[in-house]
């Protein structure tokens, strides 16, 4: 039996983490992760300087008007709120660029073939499939479903075109194509499906204005940033399922304790979380056991700001960012042709910034956020 024992220790040793005893006992060790620039330094995409381009005002205001991304045909998308004005009909309207995985820059979509420039795909006064209007689009996120981009848009409803009172409301959106997405792709009919106000003083306090979703064996997975109320001193990421897209599951309990903004991806049949950790002040890689179940002892930091602080390129602009560590916003992180691309935004590139130490949460709002979008590669190793 000793001979047995000695011959095998060996073995099991490379397998488990053998103690002392000779009782084996299996152990994770943690991710193996590096994150590198694919952009040479340099942004794929900077917002436009002619006043009359909708991406002239394109910024990033810290839980509100942020690009997020989407697949379709093997690039990437980028929902775009955008403005070329600050008044009236300027305001707030929608558009469409892509990245094509290997290029140097981005290309947007043109909404309007009359006019020259990057044009909004549709506007604020352009009307739904039930004739609202669809003002200020704030925030979009979709996936692929059975060849159709499927998912929902946070837009402003006014009570007095709406009825009910006043705020924004989450409606779905399906569109065949990003050349053929326009107000008639959404249903302002259904509108608050994922608006989460439960005025508790517990999680459940209220859903802010980023969502990630997946789509798994007929059900949505929606990940919301969800605030405490009326403390506001506690962020969660919470999760509420559906297999309509129309009604939500109420959750009993938050997913995430001290996180914000997440961002789902499935890499070697694999899902991942990356979400921001606000007790290390870092963007974190959490490997899910399920999609209700995310390991974040075995989480890692990706410290994706040293990527950018003190480097001197367009991106090292750490009073733009709502984060602290010099940490960017992520506008969406994807997997092509087994490669996991995130896409950050950052660059102040002089525009239409205010003092970035003003007295304000939103460190010199509205006028704050990034003019550029650039994009780095994580390897899990």
């Amino acid at each position: 039996m000793k001979v047995l024992v000695a011959l095998l220790l060996p073995l099991l040793s490379a397998c488990f983490a053998v103690n002392t005893s000779g009782l084996a006992s299996i152990t994770e060790s943690k991710l193996k992760v590096s994150v590198s620039k694919m952009n040479s330094g340099n942004y794929i995409f900077k917002s436009s300087d002619d006043s009359n381009d909708c991406s002239y005002y394109l910024i990033n205001i810290p839980g509100a008007w942020a690009p997020n991304t989407f697949v379709y045909n093997g690039n990437v998308y980028f929902h775009m709120p955008c403005k070329n004005g600050d008044a009236g009909a300027q305001g707030w309207h929608y558009g469409i660029a892509y990245w094509v995985p290997g290029n140097s820059s981005m290309i947007w979509q043109d909404g309007d073939s009359s006019s020259v420039g990057d044009q909004a795909q549709f506007v604020i006064t352009d009307l739904d499939k039930n004739g609202y209007e669809v003002s200020y689009s704030k925030f979009s996120e979709t996936i692929e479903v059975d060849g159709k981009q499927k998912g929902m848009l946070l837009k402003y409803y006014r009570a007095s075109a709406y009825g009910g009172t006043n705020g924004y409301y989450w409606s779905p959106v399906t569109f065949d194509t990003p050349d053929t997405f326009s107000a008639t792709d959404i249903d302002a009919d259904y509108r608050g499906g994922l608006n989460y106000s439960n005025k508790d003083g517990s999680f459940k306090g209220l859903s802010l204005s980023h969502l990630d979703l997946v789509y798994d064996e007929s059900v949505y997975y929606a990940y919301i940033t969800t605030r405490n109320d009326p403390d506001k001193d506690t962020h969660y990421i919470t999760l509420r399922k559906s297999t309509d897209l129309l009604s939500w599951t109420d959750p009993d309990e938050y997913l995430l304790k001290d996180y914000k903004e997440a961002h789902l991806f499935k890499y070697s049949d694999k899902y991942y979380m990356i979400a921001m950790n606000l007790l290390t002040n870092k963007w974190q890689l959490i490997p899910a056991n399920n999609l209700e179940d995310f390991d974040t002892k075995n989480a890692v930091n990706l410290n994706i700001g040293s990527q950018i602080y003190g480097q001197g390129g367009w991106d090292d602009t750490p009073y733009f960012t709502p984060y602290q560590e010099y940490q960017p916003s992520i506008a969406g992180v994807e997997v092509i042709n087994s490669k996991i691309y995130l896409f950050y935004l950052a660059g102040g590139f002089d525009q239409l910034t205010t003092d970035p130490n003003a007295v304000s949460p939103a460190y010199g709002a509205p006028y704050n956020g990034a003019r550029g979008i650039g994009v780095m590669e994580i390897e899990i190793k």
